[in-house]
């Protein structure tokens, strides 16, 4: 048997501060990120039966940190029902105002065996899975993008496949090979409120509201077989086969379906 490992390991504190820290007078933002996996392999049963399996894993943490950009000049009105409404969007965008934390996870799990019936077949077998899955991945972020104006991205993948490769003579091979792949890529939203956008002054002061590219679903579900017969006679190589393949495909989108919203004060 033979196997490896590894380890990549990062964090805040190999970190420099940035430029919005800096000016705010804060620490370094939170950040992680780890990267493991390992890998074995070997005969299972000598000459007949290899197997060999890999598993990859990720664990990531970073700040988006949010500012609530109200300009200095800003005065609440003299009225006392203009600044009543004032004052009650103001306790609206501060209570979304709060930085978040962005992660990134995601397993990878590969396993493979080939097993030999003898000299002239061989019978080889993979599964692979995917899971991911990213909290706050919606959206880029930024200083004036509250939580809420995000959403969480998510690939479930799975995928089995099988090849029986046969030498019916020294000059003829055929390969069938079967395969079936299972995947979901949704996007989910943090609320269902609709987006907008308020500023002040002219410049924005906080994004807020559902993400307008959720909810999404996306998903597959493919089923493939192929044969392939391949014949070599001199210095050439006939090759001729069939595939089939079918897919079952699902897409929802929502794009924008509860409106825009756009306030200049």
């Amino acid at each position: 048997l033979h196997g490896s490992a590894f380890v990549y390991y990062r964090d805040k504190s190999l970190n420099a501060i940035d430029l919005i820290n800096t000016i705010t007078g804060q620490p370094t933002s939170p950040y992680n990120f780890t990267q493991f996996g390992s890998t074995l392999g070997g005969p299972a049963v000598r000459n007949r039966l290899f197997l060999f399996g890999a598993y990859e894993g990720q664990r990531s943490r970073t700040e988006s940190l949010v500012e609530l950009n109200v300009p200095p000049s800003f005065q609440l009105s003299p009225d006392p029902v203009v600044s009543g409404f004032q004052q009650q969007a103001l306790d609206y965008l501060t209570a979304r105002a709060a930085s978040w934390i962005r992660t990134n996870d995601q397993h990878l799990m590969f396993v493979k065996g080939d097993w030999s019936l003898g000299s002239s077949s061989l019978v080889t077998v993979r599964v692979n899975r995917q899971r991911f899955t990213s909290a706050g991945g919606e959206s880029p972020g930024g200083p004036q993008v509250s939580s809420e104006h995000n959403g969480t991205s998510l690939i479930d993948r799975d995928t089995v496949g099988a090849a029986l490769t046969s030498a019916i003579s020294p000059s003829w091979l055929n390969v069938a090979r079967i395969s079936y792949v299972q995947a979901r890529v949704p996007g989910n939203p943090n609320t269902a409120n609709p987006e907008a956008s308020v500023l002040e002054g002219g410049q924005l002061v906080l994004t807020i509201g559902r993400l307008p590219t959720t909810p999404r679903e996306n998903s597959l579900r493919r089923v493939e077989w192929s044969d392939t017969v391949s014949h070599r006679r001199g210095s050439h190589l006939l090759k001729a086969g069939v595939s089939i393949l079918r897919d079952q495909i699902t897409f929802i989108t929502a794009v924008n379906f509860s409106g825009s919203y756009r306030f200049v004060s």
